[in-house]
């Protein structure tokens, strides 16, 4: 004998809503477990802390710091740091097995550049004083260095333990990254032509023109050409 339509309909709705109730729940103890696993991570051992070699030479540098999670995990935070103007210019942060981090994330980046051991609290340092440099002027760090920040967590600060000389020569270098559209460097030219005024900074940028530079005289000698390097072919 079938079933009256409108009780298999029903049926169907309190099927349908047990299923809703069941993913709601599990997305729920999803997000919990996250939150869990994002407060331990502050406090979680210290695996690595690098630092890019060449990072006063170049300007330029990755910060990595990872921690050792329970289950064979590992959390971790990649800062690109600028020390010659922007601070921490972008962050990665993940968590992945400890075999994955190793062997794809870390061997990755060692192919592409040699890096340093340094002791958590230099990293912290290093990051926080670059962000302090670049707030001088106006920039701000990534957005998503506020998440990535966690990673930080017990490590100390001290105040008086390093000493870090950011920009380049006594002043803000900007050098326009391969990922900075015309419009960005024009911003940032711009922000440090107030903040600094003519002679106060250098910029090395290759996507920019002279019509949207700021107005300044250049002395006689034109002794900013040599660091404001400009390619005008674009």
């Amino acid at each position: 004998m079938a079933l009256d339509p409108r009780k298999q309909q029903k049926k169907v709705e309190r099927r349908k809503a047990k299923d809703k109730a069941r993913k709601l729940a599990e997305k729920q103890h999803a997000k919990e477990l996250q939150q869990k696993l994002f407060k331990s991570i502050a406090t979680a051992p210290i695996l690595d802390c690098l630092v890019t070699e060449s990072i006063w030479e170049q300007g330029i540098a990755h910060v990595i710091i990872s921690r050792q999670l329970t289950g064979n995990q590992v959390a971790f935070a990649d800062f690109l740091l600028d020390t010659y103007c922007l601070g921490v210019k972008d962050v990665f942060m993940s968590i992945k097995s400890q075999a994955e981090y190793e062997h794809e994330f870390l061997a990755f980046i060692r192919e592409k550049m040699p890096l340093e051991d340094v002791e958590p609290e230099f990293a912290r340092m290093l990051i926080e004083g670059g962000i302090a440099y670049a707030e001088q002027f106006g920039f701000s760090p990534h957005p998503d260095y506020k998440k990535a920040s966690i990673i930080l967590g017990d490590i100390e600060v001290i105040e008086d333990g390093f000493e870090f000389e950011f920009g380049c020569e006594g002043t803000p270098y900007y050098i326009s990254g391969p990922h900075d559209s015309a419009e960005r460097s024009n911003r940032i030219i711009h922000a440090l032509h107030e903040q600094c005024g003519p002679g106060g900074y250098h910029f090395t940028a290759h996507n920019v023109r002279p019509s949207l530079l700021p107005v300044f005289e250049v002395p006689e000698h034109n002794e900013l050409a040599d660091h404001n390097e400009m390619d005008w072919s674009r």
